[in-house]
């Protein structure tokens, strides 16, 4: 009997948890805050960086809050081709740099903060749209869709 109170113990002792990290009552960064200051005091665990493909399709990089102002500040980087930004292989990492005004912590995912990035190839903004890719296939397919409305 007594090594069953001793197992009933041990299993509860087990199952305390440490106390999750203290959130702000705010889901959204606060104006002119700092990136890593506006991530520590939201209580994230993850932030997602997020934009669009050419087809209008969010993509993103989930990146921990641990390692989010270090990435901010340098960029996420990725490989556009593989983000179908009509990209080649061959094309330099493309960087996904945050807009700090759009931090927010997501309602239904209390541990991940979402945030809209301005993309960058090679120190240069990232132009994807349709005027400057009219020889593009995926841009000529997208105008095709357009011109058909579907």
């Amino acid at each position: 009997m007594a090594r069953w109170a001793a197992r009933r113990a041990g299993a509860a002792a087990l199952r305390v948890r440490a106390a999750p990290p203290q959130r702000s009552a705010s889901i959204r960064a606060a104006p002119g805050e700092p990136f890593g200051e506006a991530v520590r005091r939201l209580g994230v665990r993850n932030v997602l960086f997020s934009w669009t493909d050419l087809f209008g399709v969010m993509r993103s990089k989930m990146v921990p809050a641990s390692a989010a102002a270090d990435v901010a500040a340098d960029g996420a980087g990725f490989a556009g081709f593989a983000a179908h930004l009509d990209l080649q292989p061959s094309d330099p990492d493309v960087l996904a740099t945050p807009d700090v005004s759009s931090l927010l912590v997501l309602p239904w995912k209390r541990e991940v903060a979402w945030v809209a990035c301005d993309l960058s190839m090679g120190g240069k903004p990232l132009d994807q749209r349709c005027e400057s890719l009219r020889s593009t296939p995926a841009c000529n397919m997208s105008l095709a869709c357009l011109q058909r409305g579907s």
